[in-house]
C-alpha cells in the first residue's frame, strides 16, 4: 500500500511530573539515535509492521500504538519490560502480587500476564500454551532499540492469546562492522546486574550478534519496612482455623529474585535470520503470602527457550514472502517448589514442560498502488505436560511423566498423568486501501482451528481519516481470543480426609478437579483514537474503547459428588468458561519538547480511565471488575543538557479493586488505598571517554509506604506491601 506521510515536523517526548507517559510511536529508523532525533511529525510517520505485519506509517496503522525509544529507555532507567509497562497509559502493574507471576499486568482493566503476546524482533517468546508467567527481568531491555506496544485485539493477524495487545521488543541493529558493549550495576538489597553484547560482520553478507545478562537480588526487606504486617513470623498457622501447625523460629523473610538470558542471532543479507533465545527468571513462592502461612525460601524458576528462523524475500515483482519456523520450550524446572500451610511446613514440588513447533507463511501483494492484500497460514504442534499437582520429591526429567512412581501428596493415590498433544491451524486474509489522500480503510479476518476445542473466527476493521496534516482520527473494531491453557484445563488441588470406612476408597470433602472442556476467552472491542499535532512541538492524543469479553475462566463449586483419580469427592470445584466482563475507558496523553538554549526539556503525561463490570458468580450477579484502577495519572520530565540528563517520574493511582467482594455489598469489591510514587533517574553519557556512561536511579524516592491488591487467595495478603526506596548505580561502556 502506498505510504502517505502527511507533512509535519518536530519531535517528541518530555517528561513532566503530573501526567502520563508513553504515547504512541512506532518506528523503523536505521538506529536508536536517529529515532530519538526525529520530530513529532516524523515520529508519526515512522514505518511499522507490528500492527498489520506490513510496513506502513504509524499514523495510518489501524491500532492504538506506543513506541518507547532507546533514549527514553536509558533516560528513564527502564531495566525490564515491567518497568516500562508501569509507565504506560491504560496499563496497571500489580507488584509483589503472586507466588506464580510475582507481578500481574492489567491492560484496559483485564488482568493476566498471558492475555497479550510478547515478541522479540517479531518472534513470539512467551509460551505458546498460554501459561501465566512472570513479566520481570526475563524481558530485559539492555539491548532494546525500542519497544512497540500495540493496544487492542490482534488475533486477526496473530491468532491465539493476542487478546488485549501485542508487545514487540526490537533489538539494536548497529551499523558498525563490529563492536562490544557491557554494563555492571549494583544497588540496594545486594542487587547485582550485568549485561553484555558482542557483534561482528562475517564476510560481506552475514552478521552475528551475541547478548547475555545476569541478575541477582535479595529484593527489599518488606518485613523491616512493614513490621505490623509481618508479626506472624515464627509460627505456621492454618489459614481457616488459625490453629498453630508448627513453630518456625528460624523462618526469616526473604524475597530473593534472579534472572539470566543468552541470545544469539545470525542474519544474512537482512533477509534470513536464525536465532536462539534462552531466558530464566526465578522468584520465591512466598511472594504476596502472609508470613504466618508460608515458609520462606522455596523457589519458582521459569525457563523459556526459543529456536527460530525467519526469511523475508520478494520472489516475483511486488510479491513479498515472509516465513517463520519456531521451536520453543517453556519449563517450570524440577526445583519449582512451595512450602506453606497447605503442606504443613514440608516442601512440595511442581513441574511443567511445554514444547511447540510452528510454521508460518505470509504472502503480500499490492493489487494497485493504493490497495494492499495480505494472506497467511500457520500450523503448530504442541506437546504439553501441564503443571503437576504437589509432588513430595522433585520431578525426575529422565523418566516419563507416567513412570515417576509418586502419589498425590499425603495419600497413596498414584499421580494422574495428563500429558497431551494437540495441533492448531490458522489462516488469515487482510486488505488495506487508501481510498483518498485523507481516507484509508482496513478489513481482515482470521480462522483458527484447535484440535482440543474446535474453531474460532476473528475479524478486524479500521477506518483512518486525516482531517488536516496534524489531525487524524481512527475508528477500529476487532475480535480476539485466548486459547484455554492446558494448565487451566488439567489443574487439580485440595486435600483428602482419609479412607471411607465402608468402601475403603480415599475421599475428600472438597477438591478442585480438572475440566478439559474449557472454551476460548473471546473479546470484542470497538475504539476511537484521535491525535492532534499542535504547534509542531505538542502532541495531544486521546482514545476511548468498549470491550465485551465472554468465556472468562472462573472457578465454580458444585455441591454434588464426583470421582477423581479413584477417590470420592463429596463436593468439587472446577474451572469453567462462564465469566463475562464489560469494560470501557480511555486516556488522554500529552507530549511536548522545548529548547532553552543548550537545554532540552521533554515532558510527557497521561490520564487514564478504566471502568467495567464482571459476572463471575450467578448468585452475586454483575459486580465491579477485579484488579482494576479506575483512575491513574502518570508522567515525567527529562531535562537534558549536553551529555547529562535528569528524569523524575510520578505515578498516581486511585483506589483499586481486589478479587474479594465486599460482604456487605456483593455488587462491590474490597479496595486497596490510593497511592503515589516518585522515581528519579540521572544519567551521564560519554563520561571521560566516548562510550562510557554512568547512571543512577532511585525508585520510590520519597520512601512511601503503600499497598496494592493481593492475589486474593487464603494465604495471600489482602493488601500487599510494596517496595520501599531503592537505588541502583550503573556503569556501562559501548564500543563500535
Amino acid at each position: 500500500m502506498r505510504s502517505r506521510p502527511p507533512s509535519w515536523n518536530n519531535v517528541a517526548a518530555w517528561s513532566l511530573g503530573a501526567a502520563l507517559l508513553a504515547c504512541p510511536v512506532v518506528a523503523r529508523a536505521d538506529s536508536a539515535t536517529q529515532i530519538d532525533d526525529l520530530s513529532l511529525e516524523e515520529l508519526l510517520n515512522l514505518e511499522v509492521d507490528t500492527v498489520t505485519r506490513r510496513i506502513q506509517p504509524l499514523l495510518w496503522a489501524p491500532a492504538r500504538s506506543v513506541v518507547v525509544t532507546r533514549g527514553q529507555i536509558l533516560q528513564r532507567r527502564y531495566i525490564n519490560l515491567r518497568d516500562l509497562l508501569q509507565d504506560m497509559p491504560e496499563v496497571d502493574v500489580f507488584t509483589n502480587y503472586s507466588p506464580v507471576t510475582r507481578s500481574a499486568v492489567s491492560v484496559r482493566g483485564l488482568v493476566g500476564n498471558n492475555r497479550f503476546l510478547v515478541l522479540v524482533d517479531g518472534v513470539r517468546i512467551n509460551a505458546m500454551t498460554g501459561d501465566e508467567a512472570p513479566v520481570e527481568d526475563n524481558y530485559p531491555l539492555f539491548d532494546a532499540e525500542r519497544v512497540e506496544v500495540i493496544y487492542g485485539p490482534a488475533s486477526a493477524m496473530y491468532g491465539a492469546d493476542a487478546l488485549v495487545g501485542v508487545i514487540n521488543i526490537v533489538s539494536r541493529r548497529e551499523e558498525a562492522s563490529q563492536g562490544v558493549s557491557a554494563s555492571a550495576s549494583y544497588g540496594s538489597a545486594d542487587t547485582r546486574y550485568g549485561a553484555a553484547k558482542a557483534f561482528t560482520k562475517i564476510g560481506e553478507h552475514a552478521r552475528l550478534s551475541l547478548t547475555a545478562h545476569k541478575h541477582t537480588s535479595d529484593a527489599p526487606d518488606l518485613a523491616s519496612a512493614y513490621r505490623e504486617d509481618f508479626q506472624g513470623l515464627g509460627e505456621l498457622r492454618d489459614p481457616f482455623t488459625g490453629n498453630v501447625l508448627a513453630s518456625t523460629p528460624g523462618n526469616r523473610f526473604s524475597n530473593k529474585v534472579s534472572s539470566y538470558s543468552i541470545a544469539a542471532r545470525l542474519t544474512l543479507d537482512k533477509e534470513l535470520a536464525v536465532g536462539y533465545d534462552m531466558r530464566q527468571f526465578t522468584q520465591l513462592t512466598s511472594v504476596g503470602a502472609r508470613p504466618e502461612f508460608t515458609i520462606y525460601g522455596a523457589e519458582a524458576p521459569h525457563r523459556w527457550q526459543t529456536f527460530y528462523l525467519t526469511y523475508r524475500k520478494e520472489f516475483l515483482p511486488k510479491l513479498e514472502s515472509s516465513s517463520e519456523v519456531n521451536y520453543s520450550i517453556f519449563t517450570k524446572p524440577p526445583s519449582y517448589s512451595y512450602n506453606n500451610a497447605y503442606s504443613g511446613g514440608l516442601p512440595q514440588y511442581k513441574y511443567s514442560r511445554n514444547t511447540s513447533f510452528s510454521v508460518r507463511e505470509q504472502l503480500a501483494y499490492p493489487l494497485t498502488p493504493d490497495i494492499d492484500l495480505v494472506a497467511g497460514a500457520s500450523w503448530s504442534y504442541i506437546q504439553a505436560l501441564p503443571e503437576t499437582g504437589a509432588l513430595s520429591t522433585p520431578f525426575d526429567e529422565d523418566l516419563p511423566s507416567g513412570a515417576q512412581g509418586q502419589t498425590i501428596f499425603g495419600t497413596s493415590i498414584p499421580f494422574p498423568n495428563y500429558e497431551l498433544s494437540y495441533q492448531t491451524f490458522g489462516s488469515y486474509l487482510q486488505t488495506q486501501a487508501q481510498l483518498t489522500s485523507s481516507l484509508a480503510v482496513t478489513a481482515g479476518m482470521r480462522f483458527d482451528h484447535d484440535t482440543r476445542y474446535g474453531n474460532t473466527f476473528n475479524p478486524r476493521a479500521g477506518v483512518v481519516y486525516q482531517f488536516t496534516s496534524g489531525s487524524t482520527a481512527k475508528l477500529l473494531y476487532g475480535e480476539a481470543f485466548l486459547a484455554p491453557p492446558p494448565a487451566y484445563q488439567y489443574a487439580f488441588w485440595g486435600s483428602f480426609a482419609g479412607a471411607d470406612a465402608n468402601t475403603g476408597r480415599p475421599f475428600a470433602y472438597w477438591y478442585h478437579v480438572p475440566n478439559p472442556d474449557l472454551d476460548p476467552m473471546k473479546a470484542r472491542t470497538v475504539e476511537f483514537d484521535y491525535s492532534l499535532l499542535m504547534a509542531k512541538d505538542l502532541l495531544v492524543e486521546l482514545d476511548g474503547y468498549f470491550s465485551a469479553v465472554n468465556g472468562i475462566t472462573v472457578a465454580r463449586t458444585v455441591e454434588s459428588p464426583t470421582e477423581f483419580a479413584g477417590a470420592d469427592i463429596l463436593s468439587y470445584e472446577e474451572f469453567r468458561s462462564e465469566g463475562r466482563a464489560r469494560l470501557y475507558g480511555g486516556s488522554v496523553s500529552l507530549r511536548y519538547r522545548m529548547q532553552l538554549g543548550a537545554t532540552e526539556i521533554e515532558p510527557w503525561g497521561s490520564f487514564s480511565l478504566s471502568q467495567g463490570r464482571s459476572f463471575d458468580k450467578p448468585e452475586d450477579g454483575w459486580t465491579e471488575m477485579p484488579f482494576n484502577v479506575p483512575y491513574k495519572v502518570k508522567g515525567g520530565i527529562t531535562v537534558k543538557r549536553g551529555a547529562f540528563s535528569f528524569t523524575p517520574r510520578v505515578r498516581w493511582a486511585s483506589r483499586s479493586t481486589q478479587a474479594l467482594r465486599n460482604p456487605e455489598e456483593p455488587s462491590h469489591r474490597l479496595t486497596s488505598p490510593a497511592s503515589a510514587v516518585v522515581d528519579v533517574a540521572l544519567r551521564a553519557d560519554d563520561l571521560f571517554v566516548d562510550g562510557l556512561s554512568l547512571a543512577l536511579d532511585v525508585r520510590n524516592v520519597l520512601d512511601a509506604r503503600y499497598y496494592m491488591p493481593g492475589a486474593g487467595g487464603p494465604l495471600e495478603f489482602i493488601n500487599t506491601p510494596q517496595d520501599p526506596r531503592t537505588a541502583m548505580l550503573e556503569l556501562a561502556f559501548n564500543y563500535d
